[in-house]
C-alpha cells in the first residue's frame, strides 16, 4: 500500500512543473478593460537589475490593487514606455499566476496578469 503511495506521488511530482506552465484555456481568463496608472519597477534589483517589469496600479489606500503587464509585441512595449507615470486604460487578458521566486515553495506569491492587447492614455 505504501509503495503504491510513493509511486503515485513521484509520478505527479514529475509532470507538476509541465502542468503549471502549459498555456491556460480560454474558460481560465477573463478580458478585461483596466483603468489605472502604469508604473515601471525591477522585480529583483540585486539578482537582476536589468529585468524591469510593468504594473497597472488601480484605487488608492487599503483598496489598491496592482496588475502585472505580460507585454506581448514591440508595440505595446514602445506604448508602455511613452506613457509610464500616466493614466492609461488597458485592454486584455486578466489570468494569474504563482510566483515561488525567492519564496517558499510552499508559500507562492499569486500575481494578477494582464496579457496586454491593447494600450492607450486615459481620457
Amino acid at each position: 500500500m505504501k509503495t503504491r503511495f510513493l509511486l503515485a506521488t513521484s509520478v505527479l511530482a514529475m509532470f507538476a512543473p509541465w502542468a503549471a506552465a502549459e498555456e491556460p484555456k480560454s474558460s481560465e481568463y477573463v478580458r478585461i478593460d483596466v483603468r489605472g496608472e502604469l508604473w515601471e519597477y525591477v522585480a529583483n534589483p540585486i539578482r537582476k537589475p536589468d529585468i524591469k517589469r510593468h504594473i497597472v496600479t488601480v484605487g488608492r489606500g487599503d483598496t489598491q490593487q496592482s496588475f502585472h503587464l505580460e507585454l506581448g509585441d514591440d508595440a505595446a512595449r514602445t506604448q508602455v514606455k511613452e506613457l509610464l507615470g500616466k493614466s492609461v486604460v488597458i485592454t486584455g487578458d486578466l489570468t494569474f499566476r504563482y510566483e515561488t521566486e525567492g519564496r517558499p515553495k510552499d508559500d507562492p506569491l499569486r500575481k494578477n496578469v494582464i496579457r496586454v492587447k491593447s494600450v492607450k492614455k486615459a481620457e
